[in-house]
């Protein structure tokens, strides 16, 4: 189970890396759906959005990623990344 979850979010990453965020969407989810209370995967999938400029699926990405650990200092910090960039956007 460790090793699929794993897989997904290298796949997911590497994907993130070169561009293909719908692949990276796409794997980071599958290894969500097996390991839906970790923080980190929530994460790479709101930067992932964050990448196909879909930023209100990233907010609730990374809501989500919160709500599981209200201390993830990396987790808050995209956060507030992704709210600056939704007022900038609204304007």
């Amino acid at each position: 189970r460790e090793a699929v979850v794993e897989m997904y979010n290298t796949t997911g990453i590497e994907s993130r890396v070169a561009e293909d965020f719908e692949k990276a969407i796409k794997s980071f989810k599958n290894a969500l759906f097996i390991s839906p209370e970790d923080e980190g995967l929530h994460y790479n999938l709101a930067r992932a959005y964050i990448g196909a400029t879909d930023w209100k699926a990233a907010k609730n990405s990374i809501e989500e990623g919160l709500s599981i650990n209200p201390e993830f200092k990396e987790g808050l910090q995209l956060l507030a990344f992704i709210d600056k960039n939704m007022q900038q956007t609204d304007n």
